[in-house]
């Protein structure tokens, strides 16, 4: 009993790229040379399949690139799914290339019950680099990781990548500040120190109204007053005719 190897368009229901086939061909011969290994039993997940367009600018996808396709996929509740999106104007890179202003990058999370973690299932890019962001955004997928650790990772700046870092930072700092107790602790620690220096300033800002009112209804000088006042000044003719 012989084995036939197979890989690429010849495989009913591949998809017709060539880094498809590319993976199927390296399996093939693995599969061959070592059959039996742990690696041997490794299959392609074609959610996580890059696809990409190739205009101007590119437009791709990977992974389970929208909610109602990972609420499908992963059957869980579109609750527990979110999306993060980041547009070129935000881009320094961007900016600086004159990319598309309808531009965009756009990941979709799974989050945790608690809420305090989501891990990326999936992304969706249109941009002049499209395809080297969503070989960032596969391999983040394939290795379930979550925004938090994608965030500590440092990206070169300034880079189209670099928004996957900033998105992912984002996130995890949102999320920590709304769901973990230390977070929310130091919220409203934060809340109350501002609603002090508020009041404050209110008080600050009421009493110089205050003064200001005062001063302007206070009424002024009167001329005899004035008159008194010169008359009776050293070195007026009044003081010197009495002196004399």
């Amino acid at each position: 009993g012989g084995h036939v190897y197979a890989a690429g368009d010849c495989i009913a229901g591949t998809p017709q790229f060539t880094h498809i086939a590319g993976w199927q061909g390296f399996a093939a011969a693995r599969n061959a040379l070592v059959p039996g290994t742990e690696s041997a039993k490794h299959t392609l997940d074609m959610h996580r399949v890059p696809r990409v367009t190739y205009t101007d600018p590119e437009v791709g996808s990977v992974g389970l690139a929208d909610v109602a396709t990972a609420a499908r996929v992963l059957d869980v509740p579109a609750a527990r799914l979110a999306t993060r999106k980041w547009t070129a104007d935000k881009s320094d890179r961007a900016l600086c290339e004159r990319e598309d202003p309808a531009a965009f990058v756009e990941l979709v999370l799974l989050v945790t019950k608690h809420g305090k973690l989501a891990r990326i299932v999936g992304g969706t890019a249109v941009s002049s680099r499209a395809g080297e962001i969503l070989s960032e955004i596969a391999l983040i997928a394939e290795m379930k990781l979550s925004t938090l650790q994608v965030g500590k990772a440092v990206h070169p700046y300034p880079t189209h990548s670099f928004v996957i870092q900033h998105m992912c930072s984002e996130d995890a700092q949102e999320r920590f500040f709304k769901h973990d107790f230390i977070g929310k602790y130091l919220v409203g620690k934060f809340t109350k120190a501002a609603k002090r220096n508020e009041k404050r300033r209110l008080r600050l800002q009421q009493k110089n109204a205050n003064k200001t009112a005062a001063a302007a209804a206070a009424p002024p000088p009167s001329a005899a007053a004035a008159t008194v006042e010169m008359t009776d000044a050293p070195g007026s003719s009044a003081s010197a005719a009495s002196e004399a």
